[in-house]
């Protein structure tokens, strides 16, 4: 709003009176031109924290994008996670297939060496001859001998998941197929 100057003075009173007004006017706009500073500091942090506002939400897109991504693939996860169980096992019982176990035999018949007392009561128990070409027993020692040779015979690996129902719980959420 504009100021009106009324100076009912005699002429040097009204040039004081004026000199008073403008004096007054010009401490105003002192006082505003703080206030503007003020509002031009505030603006400009308020428009550094919008900008970082926008950094951040685009960096919350690429996390939201990275996370929607992973768990698109969690199902395909889950499935693979299923058949390999099936295939695990499906290969345990195909090994413990070819397990051998004998019943009946009196403790420490055996003596000190079980692959001399096999290669000779094997024939005896079962009635079958066995040569030695087909007739092949190793220790867990000699496996590892065989290996580092590079015998690639029939030996087999088998892998023993006893707890295998307590690994998957956690894993799947219910039981194994």
């Amino acid at each position: 709003m504009p100021r009106v100057i009324t100076c009912t003075a005699p002429p040097m009173e009204a040039t004081d009176c004026i000199l008073q007004e403008i004096a007054a006017v010009g401490h105003h706009l002192e006082a505003m031109d703080a206030k503007i500073s003020d509002v031009t500091v505030a603006s400009t942090s308020i428009r550094a924290d919008i900008a970082g506002f926008g950094e951040t939400a685009t960096n919350l897109d690429l996390c939201l994008s990275i996370v929607e991504d992973r768990v698109a693939v969690f199902p395909d996860q889950k499935a693979e996670l299923r058949s390999l169980h099936a295939k695990v096992t499906d290969l345990e019982d195909r090994g413990r297939r070819d397990n051998v176990c004998f019943f009946g035999i009196p403790e420490y018949k055996e003596g000190s060496d079980i692959k001399t007392f096999l290669k000779n009561t094997l024939p005896e128990i079962t009635g079958i001859q066995w040569s030695p070409s087909n007739l092949l027993i190793s220790g867990s020692g000699e496996v590892e001998e065989m290996a580092s040779r590079g015998h690639r015979g029939e030996t087999k690996l088998l892998l023993r998941l006893p707890g295998r129902a307590t690994m998957w719980d956690p894993l799947m959420g219910d039981d194994p197929p």
